[in-house]
């Protein structure tokens, strides 16, 4: 038995597809701000249609505000 288990996280396996694909289609169009533009406004687009309306107006509120303070992202740990 080996000494490790691999620890299967499903929600892993999606944003490493997710981030697989961004790459395939960044190099076929080579244009890098037209791929991250459009996947952020079909995001906006369902967080509109699937949020109640104070949220998604409070989560507009909080990237308006913070427009400005670009932070790196710290991934939560899971071990």
């Amino acid at each position: 038995m080996p000494k490790f288990k691999e620890i299967f996280d499903p929600m892993q396996t999606v944003c490493d597809d997710f981030h697989e694909w961004v790459r395939i289609e960044t190099e076929k169009v080579n244009d890098p701000v037209m791929v991250q533009m459009t996947i952020l406004g079909q995001t906006l687009k369902i967080m509109k249609s699937v949020m109640p309306s104070a949220d998604y107006d409070g989560i507009m509120e909080t990237v308006y505000k913070s427009k400005d303070r670009i932070e790196p992202f710290k991934k939560v740990s899971v071990h």
